[in-house]
């Protein structure tokens, strides 16, 4: 077993600096997974969406909550399903579709919350996420076909 700590933390390959965390791949089940620093969670928030614990108000603890990656990848299969491209042009669609399976899904559990949330910033923030979470998905579907 490898202990993970910032002692072994190397230079990266990418660009010139530390390296942000790790990446542990297991191809034969297609399962994968990465720990990031704590200097970098900070960094990736937006990216990657709020924590529960790490929420700061209650409009990140709803997306924390109800728009995880999962949620997002699994909406980017689904259009790619009905035909779309695995590219940006699927923006046109995947965040509206995001943002109603949300409600749809969630709406009995959502009502009885007290959040305090602005349904303009969600959507805005929701695009955001769906944005990012595309592009890696773009990136790791390309870097599947090269090897």
């Amino acid at each position: 077993m490898i202990e993970l700590s910032d002692k072994n933390l190397g230079k990266s390959n990418y660009y010139d600096g530390q390296c942000e965390g790790w990446v542990i791949k297991n191809y034969d089940k297609q399962i994968m997974a990465k720990i990031v620093d704590s200097r970098f969670q900070e960094k990736n928030r937006e990216k990657h969406g709020p924590t529960r614990r790490f929420a700061e108000n209650d409009t990140e603890l709803f997306l924390a909550t109800y728009c995880p990656n999962a949620r997002i990848e699994k909406w980017v299969f689904k259009l790619i399903d009905e035909g779309h491209k695995l590219d940006r042009t699927m923006m046109k669609y995947l965040p509206t579709a995001v943002y109603r399976d949300i409600w749809e899904e969630e709406w009995e559990e959502i009502i009885f919350k007290k959040f305090l949330i602005d349904t303009y910033l969600i959507k805005k923030k929701i695009a955001k996420r769906c944005l990012a979470i595309l592009d890696d998905m773009m990136v790791n579907n390309a870097l599947n076909k090269v090897e």
